[in-house]
């Protein structure tokens, strides 16, 4: 008897000590929310890029060309040779060197020139190859998009990140243009790196809703941190790594810098199926204010650490 009342007072002395134990610590890593701070709206892909990129939960990663054919992206304009100059998209690997550059954090886009004096764009020979992607994932709103790049400094260079419909055939020119970069001339007499344009294309483009980036006043263009020709702090966007979006509602679009707001206009995607996103370190093009022959040859990089989706949260109604 004494024994068996020993053992129950070992028992509950046990059952005691476990439920008192704290239970373990759990690490949980910080959810991913969009830079541009619009609420609501949760994580729904997130490509990451770079050799020995730190993943967050929710993140695929993208370490080599490799991983971007498995996931069935392109490394060619749909268009084949750009703008129809002579900046060659169409492999990783050009004669030049390498133009897709897996560095450990961030994915490098590197232009490349062939030191020669001859622009002209009837030798058939492109003369600058260059990076530039589309992903087979199409978007649809009500969605936000975030890009998060560091452009190139150089001149003659044309960063581009947007969403268009390569894939139906039936495009109509609707296109959301999330950055263009233009740096073409001195300092201060044209286009330079503090300028972001954002522009919409096709026949849903409707009035403007809200423009406190001046971009309708400006041509489409606008600066987020003040003017690099008058040395405002932060507004070389070639210097650091910023994020580009958009918020893509299903009758509007806005365009953000960062967390900074540059414009709403009404628009509604009138195209044969839903866009792709794209990457392009474009070289020149079709306009006067970037003529190949600016292109200086350095400082030809655009670099990106990711592509980001995000979704809208569902009422309690409806699950989560």
């Amino acid at each position: 008897m004494e024994k068996l009342v020993i053992l129950v007072r070992l028992l509950i002395a046990a059952s005691i000590t476990c439920v008192a134990a704290p239970p373990p610590t759990a690490t949980l890593s910080p959810a991913i929310q969009p830079i541009c701070g619009v609420p609501g709206y949760a994580l729904a892909v997130s490509y990451r890029f770079g050799k020995h990129a730190k993943l967050l939960p929710g993140e695929t990663p993208v370490k080599s060309t490799a991983d971007m054919v498995n996931l069935g992206w392109k490394h060619d304009a749909p268009w084949g040779v750009a703008n129809g100059y002579f900046a060659d998209f169409s492999l990783p690997e050009s004669p030049l060197g390498p133009n897709y550059v897996f560095e450990n954090d961030e994915l490098a886009l590197i232009a490349r020139h062939d030191h020669s004096n001859d622009y002209s764009k009837d030798t058939g020979k492109p003369h600058i190859t260059s990076g530039q992607f589309l992903t087979n994932l199409t978007i649809q709103p009500p969605a936000i998009v975030e890009f998060m790049v560091q452009i190139p400094a150089g001149r003659g260079m044309w960063p581009a990140l947007w969403l268009y419909d390569c894939n139906s055939g039936r495009h109509d020119a609707s296109e959301i243009d999330v950055l263009e970069s233009i740096y073409d001339a001195p300092l201060g007499r044209r286009d330079d790196r503090s300028k972001v344009f954002q522009y919409d294309h096709g026949p849903g483009v409707g009035r403007t809703l809200a423009d406190p980036g001046g971009l309708d006043a400006n041509g489409g263009w606008w600066q987020p941190y003040g003017s690099l020709a008058r040395g405002d702090p932060g507004s070389d966007l070639s210097k650091r790594w910023v994020a580009y979006s958009v918020w893509w509602q299903p009758g509007s679009v806005s365009k953000y810098v960062d967390n900074k707001l540059g414009i709403t206009r009404a628009f509604k995607w009138t195209g044969g199926g839903w866009p792709n996103i794209i990457v392009g370190n474009q070289c020149g093009g079709w306009s006067e204010t970037t003529l190949p022959e600016t292109f200086t040859g350095g400082d030809s990089t655009l670099r990106i650490k990711w592509i980001r989706v995000f979704k809208p949260l569902k009422w309690p109604s409806e699950g989560n």
